[in-house]
């Protein structure tokens, strides 16, 4: 499914009878010699899908989850995509993607540049699981220790955690990790993300999922660990 999503923007490229030099440059925005290796990638971008949304008014449905046809009949070409419009195409696709494969799950990574995004987002993803009538917990990490982030979900250890998160069906939003007081962060995150991709492993179906809301150059600097070990994630 995520290698799909790349498959989709070369079918892209090519409806619109473009180059790969003139597609990634004059409209990604990328340099040609790495079109090569955006294709490679593993999780789905959200920057491109930003892009092409706007400048090809492309269905996201179509794009993240092939959904649907592969252009929007009812919008304008130049209608921006904004924090709304990709929050609540990530988490419905997220959601409505387990009905269909109950063993595949995934987490969302929100990657802003500002506080006032962290909020937006926040904000969008409460609003959005509220109008479906999906439970959801808000755990604000800034500043927390290890001990009193398990303390936000309810339990004193990590088998906890993992049981709770296996066994309730519930949302868990994360924001600010990056600021938090927890040691060696690079390795709890890689725990926490596990928690799902070992059930998958596992053949388990975990009734909870993650959306992680932090700043964009948190995501990047870990990009190598959540690309090798964890390629279900869906980052915007």
């Amino acid at each position: 499914m995520i290698i799909d999503f790349y498959k989709r923007i070369e079918e892209i490229r090519e409806n619109n009878d473009l180059t790969k030099k003139d597609f990634s440059e004059k409209y990604l925005n990328i340099k040609n010699t790495n079109y090569s290796a955006v294709l490679k990638g593993k999780n789905i971008n959200g920057e491109l899908s930003k892009v092409l949304y706007e400048k090809f008014n492309i269905n996201l449905n179509w794009l993240i989850g092939g959904v649907g046809d592969m252009y929007n009949h009812d919008k304008d070409l130049d209608r921006p995509c904004n924090l709304i419009t990709l929050a609540r195409n990530a988490i419905s696709f997220v959601l409505a993607d387990e009905k269909h494969s109950p063993t595949s799950k995934f987490s969302v990574l929100f990657g802003t540049m500002t506080k006032k995004s962290i909020e937006t987002y926040e904000r969008v993803s409460t609003y959005y699981l509220d109008e479906i009538n999906h439970p959801y917990k808000v755990i604000d990490a800034v500043g927390l220790t290890f001990p009193q982030f398990l303390e936000k979900f309810g339990v004193k250890d990590p088998v906890e955690l993992k049981k709770k998160v296996y066994e309730k069906n519930t949302v868990w939003i994360i924001k600010g990790l990056s600021l938090s007081k927890i040691d060696n962060l690079e390795d709890f995150y890689n725990e926490i993300l596990i928690l799902i991709e070992s059930a998958f492993i596992e053949g388990v179906s975990p009734k909870g999922n993650f959306i992680f809301i932090d700043y964009a150059s948190y995501f990047e600097k870990y990009e190598e660990l959540l690309s090798s070990n964890y390629v279900g994630n869906l980052e915007f």
